[in-house]
């Protein structure tokens, strides 16, 4: 892994450079308006070549970010893919209204239903309750908790278009 982020480094910092003039070039007097016969040589405070740049930025360790992968998250529950501040929708798998509830649970009052193929918003979760895993869903002015699906069906599911 660390072969792979100093090679996509290496190159990274390659592509910049391209294009830029060579230091060690030297421009033609008649180009500057210096006396014929001399030539001028760019400065020393010109930035470092790019094989500087590269072995100095090679020697400083990248770390990729960890990725989580869905995991089950509540016991009874089926693994979990919904996205907290994304876009979901009702799935057309069970044609029954889905209830959404003032609580993460099955006790909780009832405070909306969405039909197949509803889309809302995420907005907190997740959270365990009865063998369920609940998120915080907002449906226009509503919001309330709704049941991600059982060990058969999932009844929502992640709309990311």
């Amino acid at each position: 892994m660390r072969k792979v982020s100093t090679i996509l480094l290496l190159c990274f910092v390659a592509s910049l450079t391209l294009g830029q003039p060579r230091l060690e070039q030297q421009t033609p007097a008649s180009a500057t308006g210096a006396p014929e016969g001399t030539s001028v040589t760019p400065s020393s405070t010109q930035p470092a070549s790019s094989l500087e740049l590269a072995s100095k930025l090679a020697a400083t360790p990248f770390e990729f970010p960890s990725i989580s992968i869905p995991a089950p998250i509540c016991e009874g529950a089926p693994t979990s893919y919904l996205i907290v501040h994304e876009r979901a929708r009702v799935t057309n798998d069970d044609p029954k209204p889905l209830n959404v509830r003032d609580t993460a649970g099955l006790t909780g009052k009832i405070v909306a239903q969405l039909e197949t193929l509803d889309i809302f918003m995420i907005v907190d979760g997740p959270r365990c309750g009865d063998e369920y895993t609940w998120f915080k869903v907002r449906v226009g002015d509503t919001e309330g908790w709704l049941a991600e699906g059982d060990l058969e069906i999932y009844y929502v599911e992640p709309y990311l278009q």
